[in-house]
């Protein structure tokens, strides 16, 4: 076990010293090394395979150096260190700007090249640029790339009007591009893999589309645009959309405004929110959602929501708080009625009924089923060599049988599901059911505040918020998340078009009404999987977008998504909005080789696959398969999880408030009354490629140069050494 050791530490002694050539030949070997799996029974802990937890840690230090991290080697122990990133652009030059944001993609180059260097992809590219006969003559995925030249003369001679965008959708049941014979997906693919950041297939929902330019020969790809089912948690996000308790804090203190004179009050409230950990200058004003709850438009500040409750008599001004305050707690309530609905009881003894009932001994007995699942579940995980786990999926046919689902309900992994989720689902309620006689402001302090009388504006974050309300609230996260609130994961301009504003013009398309549309003609009918084997019963979820959300590439600003906003038929704007920023954790910075091997050394020296990548077995599969990994070696996952890579997060709401408990939003559906791809495309035109062509005539000369030959994918492809790897 010694050598091993040493051989890990040899190689962070090259990565320290930037010996390029030692960690070439470390990293060539542990491509090449079969895979060990020694078992020393005699260890501690007793099941260990030396060799392979060496190429684990020889592949982690690799990925963290390519990243970025460094190393160093003091007294025979190995140091690692985050590299450090700016957090805003205030004070920097412009140079200084673009040096930062070179500097992440430089940082991320390393997954970006892995994802294009893979068998798979190497033949993926080789196919999509090959050529193909068609009605049309030979053509390949160069046919989709502008002429830089043709798309400059044009602009010269017709300027904005040159480029005619056309939204065109790109998924697998798109079907194919007629002028190249190509699956729109593969389409979308490829041009994909342009970008400078790493991307994996979005999980759950999702909608991608291609963005070509009709002014042009062939119809070429000028942008891309992918939205997707969002990350369960992102703090940032979910504090703007009403989600955490530190919201639920806030909203409840600032409710409890004196009638006479609110102004101080409210003022202070806000300074604290935006003091609070993890908030900041361009953290959204807790009073614009306080003025939502009390029936008044949008109030930034103390002095706007003051002059609004000014306009009422005092005993109005009390009653709107009162009736805030009910709803906002009756939303909670709801929340754990529809959580427990949701759950099959079928096999824990007792009806749902009678646990409503009696939660606390309800609750008891399936805390006490809870060991017997879990140990089921955990035998269902046993693998073996030759035998891998299962990873099948009801599909639309089995969605339809009420029996399939029941029977996909009874397994091991949806029965322990069910039991967890049923024992906390019932100590919620326990805790916040109806008492009689309660009074609906004093209650909701409790919750809220762990008391029952108004005190002062001060706030902590959310400490006092009681264990049910937390466990509402992300009740209705999941709820929003998995169904009307998407992330724009993919949104850019394809060369030439960048110069040109094409990014501004994909984040103008995710607000458009026929991206809702698409959505909800696509999932209106379809049963949520998870869900429906959850319930035991087919359950399909609403369909209409509330929210869009998306992070940028980097911390320093977002051009993309700045002063960017829409507006509806019936005159509703909707604008991208800064939200915050993102806390720089996540897997970016490990490569597939290193997931790859965790996997394995967990399957040898845990005997089972408790991470198996099937579909119900929880979000972040990868995070936690390397987490696992990382802690298994004995070192800080948290530490090395946090790339510290920061993002903003930029969110646009489609009907203002509706994600929040108690909020009363407007009846609408932004898939009829929000604005049209074309009335979206004619206002780009107008407000951003027009002024663009005026104010940087340069741009033009820049789209001339570019070569469409020189921008295929196959000029980054590295030759094989050796005709492998």
């Amino acid at each position: 076990m010694q050598r091993y050791y040493l051989s890990v530490l040899n190689l962070a002694r090259a990565l320290e010293a930037g010996d390029a050539e030692a960690v070439a030949t470390w990293d060539d070997a542990l491509d090449r090394a079969a895979g060990v799996h020694e078992v020393l029974v005699d260890a501690i802990p007793p099941a260990v395979s030396p060799s392979l937890r060496a190429k684990v840690l020889g592949s982690v230090l690799i990925d963290l150096t390519r990243s970025g991290w460094s190393v160093s080697v003091e007294d025979g122990q190995v140091y690692v260190a985050a590299p450090e990133w700016s957090l805003d652009a205030k004070g920097m030059s412009p140079d200084d700007v673009r040096a930062e944001k070179d500097r992440a993609r430089a940082a991320m180059a390393g997954r970006v090249q892995e994802e294009i260097e893979s068998e798979r992809t190497r033949r993926f590219i080789s196919r999509l640029e090959s050529p193909r006969a068609t009605e049309s003559g030979l053509r390949s995925v160069l046919s989709l790339l502008a002429d830089g030249p043709s798309v400059a003369a044009a602009l010269r001679a017709r300027g904005a009007d040159a480029v005619q965008p056309v939204l065109c959708p790109a998924d697998l049941e798109a079907g194919r591009d007629p002028e190249t014979g190509l699956l729109y997906a593969d389409i979308f693919r490829y041009f994909r893999l342009f970008w400078s950041f790493p991307t994996n297939a979005p999980p759950g929902r999702s909608l991608s589309y291609l963005i070509r330019d009709a002014g042009q020969p062939g119809s070429p790809v000028c942008g891309l645009l992918c939205l997707a089912s969002p990350v369960p948690r992102l703090s940032v996000r979910d504090s703007a959309l009403g989600w955490t308790a530190a919201w639920l804090e806030a909203v409840v203190v600032a409710l409890d405004f004196p009638a006479d004179a609110p102004e101080e009050h409210l003022r202070v409230v806000a300074d604290a929110w935006r003091a609070l950990p993890g908030h900041g200058p361009h953290t959204l004003s807790i009073l614009d959602d306080v003025a939502t709850l009390l029936g008044f438009p949008e109030a930034r500040s103390a002095e706007a929501l003051s002059a609004c409750l000014r306009r009422l008599p005092a005993s109005q001004r009390a009653q709107r708080a009162d009736g805030a305050r009910r709803r906002v707690l009756a939303d909670l309530r709801r929340e754990l009625e529809d959580a427990l609905d949701l759950i099959s009881f079928e096999g824990f003894g007792f009806a749902q009924d009678w646990a409503r009932a009696n939660p606390a001994k309800a609750r008891a007995r399936l805390e006490s089923l809870q060991g017997e699942a879990y140990r089921r579940w955990r035998e269902s995980r046993k693998t073996t060599a030759r035998q891998g786990t299962s990873n099948e999926r009801l599909g639309k046919g089995a969605l339809a049988s009420e029996a399939a689902i029941q029977d996909a309900s009874r397994e091991p992994l949806f029965f322990k599901k069910r039991v967890t989720q049923g024992a906390r689902a019932l100590r919620a309620w326990e805790e916040i059911a109806p008492r009689e006689r309660e009074r609906p402001g004093e209650r909701l302090r409790q919750i809220a505040l762990r008391r029952t009388e108004a005190t002062g504006p001060a706030l902590t974050g959310g400490v006092d918020v009681v264990r049910s309300a937390r466990f509402a609230l992300l009740q209705r996260q999941n709820r929003l998340v998995a169904s009307q609130v998407l992330d724009v994961c993919v949104c850019g301009a394809i060369p030439p078009y960048g110069p040109l504003l094409g990014g501004k013009l994909a984040a103008l398309a995710a607000l458009s009404r026929d991206v809702a549309a698409d959505y909800y003609a696509r999932y209106v009918r379809r049963a949520s999987e998870i869900t429906s084997q959850m319930a035991g019963r087919a359950y399909t979820r609403p369909a209409d977008l509330l929210a869009i959300t998306t992070t940028s590439f980097y911390g320093v600003g977002s051009s993309q998504y700045e002063r960017l906003s829409v507006r509806s038929e019936d005159g509703i704007d909707v604008r991208w909005r800064l939200v915050g920023r993102s806390r720089g954790n996540g897997t970016l910075h490990f490569s597939r080789r290193t997931s790859e091997l965790i996997d394995e050394l967990l399957c040898v020296e845990t005997g089972r696959k408790l991470i198996s990548s099937r579909f119900g077995e929880g979000p972040s599969e990868r995070l936690r398969k390397i987490r696992d990994g990382l802690e298994r070696l004995g070192v800080d996952a948290d530490e090395l999880l946090r790339h510290g890579m920061p993002r903003l997060v930029y969110l646009a709401e489609m009907r203002p408030g509706a994600t929040r408990p108690g909020a009363r939003p407007l009846p609408s559906h932004w898939r009829r009354e929000g604005p049209s791809w074309t009335s979206v495309t004619e206002a780009w035109r107008e407000r951003w490629l027009a002024s663009r062509l005026r104010s940087c005539p340069e741009a033009i000369d820049e789209v001339a140069r570019f070569s469409r030959v020189e921008a295929l994918l196959s000029n980054r492809l590295r030759a094989r050494r050796g005709g492998t790897r």
